[in-house]
């Protein structure tokens, strides 16, 4: 979660999720249907005085994906699948570092103003009970997704876990 201008009236308060879609290039056309559905249940299900917001961006950092699998390497006791997996590392590990490995991240943030003053005992009680509110908010509206969301890492978001279940 991210706080603009304060937790008072005229700030704004805004989460993001890091929006994995899946792979739908030879997907069949019902699938497709089904993911615009979710995605127009998405835009139709924000508020008058929310917001979304979108960022795309390119990144090269595989390090816990290649950390992940070395440690799965040193578990092996084949010699050869030791040998082709550390290999394996060593050249994409490199390539990670020469920028050659990409992948494409999409950043869905949900935004909106505070339009209330809270006093200081709301504010305490707010910020304990808001991983709760967000997920009654999220239950409320129905929303069902096909793609995985993670919380944005590298920010001072709260971190909140979501899964693939309807929520």
């Amino acid at each position: 979660m991210i706080i603009f201008g304060g937790l008072r009236k005229g700030g704004h308060v805004a989460k993001g999720f890091i929006f994995e879609p899946p792979d739908l290039t030879t997907a069949a056309p019902a699938h497709l249907n089904e993911f615009q559905d979710q995605i127009s249940l998405l835009l139709a299900s924000l508020h008058e005085h929310q917001r979304l917001q979108v960022q795309w961006f390119c990144d090269s950092d595989y390090r816990a994906e290649l950390l992940r699998y070395r440690h799965e390497t040193e578990r092996a006791t084949n010699t050869w699948t030791r040998r082709c997996r550390n290999e394996r590392i060593r050249r994409y590990w490199q390539a990670m570092l020469d920028r050659k490995l990409r992948r494409q991240k999409l950043v869905i943030y949900i935004a909106r103003a505070i339009d209330t003053v809270p006093t200081p005992l709301q504010l305490g009680q707010f910020v304990a009970l808001l991983p709760l509110v967000f997920l009654l908010i999220r239950r409320a509206n129905g929303i069902r997704f096909v793609c995985r969301f993670y919380p944005k890492r590298n920010s001072r978001a709260l971190h909140d876990a979501a899964t693939n279940k309807a929520i």
